[in-house]
């Protein structure tokens, strides 16, 4: 069988490891709708016949309604050509409130959809074969874990309870979060069991999809061992990591001696972190364009990063920088960091607008809407915000 792999979208979170304050500001959410139309497009092209989702859809366990959609449309058209999806509960996928993004998808009643909240070794057919998932989610070994230092200890005794269930007759594939030595300290995460490769050798499993790091990453646990893969995650958290590839992973059971495949996202956008020392308004303006003059970052996400003297008010910065349309890091004024503007992204406030009546648009009349939004933007313009309309 031809298996995708996938996860750790995280949506929701802001750039630079620091998450937005509001529903739509953060510039990545059209790129993560292309990236997954891009996934579940080849999925159906490509014969793929399971997809594997590690997890951590989203940056919230409750996600708005408008997100969900965004997945729950490509889940239906993958399950609407036959492809088996198998989703695993990851950190940010546990309840909140007694709701979830996965109980949504438990009123998808397929026979196609697996939401995996619970250890579990279960079978996928097609025809003459058949495919074997030991499948262990984020909260089933975190949960009994007393600490951090136990996090492995108690992943592997999740791992012991599915081994005498695999069948030997069948390709074998364990579905979890993990880390795997030896590690780069950049990529430690406390809050995932940390596996050694001698401990991986002996288990009876032909292929390991793991989820829950940043990075790509395939190896052979030895020379005709099964393969290990990390898809990566399609976010991009701070600039650190920027060069790291992003995309997803294909593997085909029947060919095992082949290593897995990195599919490239083809809809990737490169980062950029602009510096900018300016002693004034004007000076700030020509570096700015003079960066944009010189490299092409229209179509880049982007962060700004802004050392100034200048005296420059909230109303004078929002003009300086909505028409290139990209997130500013931080800016310091005279040796002090205005973190109200850091926190925020400098969008037309149309952009706001229309976003809000995009979410609410069940709750007002259409015949309200003019109404109210120019109730909004005379409001803010009184606070010192002009449209750029």
């Amino acid at each position: 069988m031809k298996i995708l792999q996938t996860g750790d979208f995280f949506l929701g979170i802001q750039n630079m490891g620091k998450r937005e304050s509001s529903l739509y500001h953060f510039s990545q959410i059209h790129d993560y709708a292309r990236y997954w139309a891009y996934i579940t497009q080849y999925a159906k092209t490509n014969s793929i016949d399971v997809l594997l989702f590690s997890g951590n859809f989203f940056f919230s366990s409750l996600p708005n309604d408008y997100l969900q959609s965004i997945f729950i449309d490509g889940i239906r058209d993958c399950l609407q050509s036959k492809i088996h999806i198998v989703v695993l509960e990851g950190k940010y996928d546990q309840e909140c409130q007694g709701n979830s993004f996965l109980q949504t998808l438990l009123s998808i009643s397929d026979n196609y959809l697996h939401i995996i909240r619970k250890s579990d070794c279960f079978l996928i057919k097609k025809e003459e074969e058949t495919l074997q998932i030991a499948a262990i989610p984020y909260n089933t070994f975190h949960s009994t874990a007393e600490n951090s230092s136990s996090l492995a200890e108690s992943a592997k005794k999740n791992i012991a309870t599915l081994i005498p269930k695999i069948q030997n007759d069948y390709f074998s594939v364990l579905f979890m979060q993990a880390q795997i030595e030896p590690l780069e300290p950049f990529f430690l995460l406390p809050d995932l069991p940390i596996l050694d490769m001698e401990y991986l050798k002996i288990l009876p499993f032909h292929y390991y999809a793991l989820g829950g790091q940043p990075y790509k990453r395939i190896e052979r646990l030895d020379e005709n061992g099964p393969w290990m893969s990390y898809p990566g995650s399609l976010g991009e958290f701070e600039f650190s990591d920027s060069t790291i590839e992003r995309g997803f992973i294909v593997f085909d059971t029947l060919q095992t001696d082949t290593s897995p495949a990195f599919i490239h996202n083809e809809n990737q956008r490169q980062t950029a972190l602009i510096r900018i020392n300016a002693n004034s308004e004007k000076e700030t303006i020509e570096k700015l364009n003079e960066e944009f003059l010189l490299n092409n970052y229209r179509e880049h996400i982007t962060r700004i990063l802004l050392h100034t003297d200048a005296k420059l008010s909230i109303q004078q910065i929002y003009h300086l920088f909505e028409d290139h349309c990209f997130h500013i890091h931080s800016i310091e004024q005279q040796g002090k960091r205005l973190c109200y503007v850091g926190d925020e992204e400098i969008f037309p406030l149309e952009n706001y607008l229309s976003a809000f009546f995009d979410e609410k648009q069940s709750k007002f009349p259409n015949e309200l809407q003019n109404e109210i939004r120019e109730a909004c933007l005379k409001y803010l313009s009184e606070k010192g915000f002009h449209d750029s309309n």
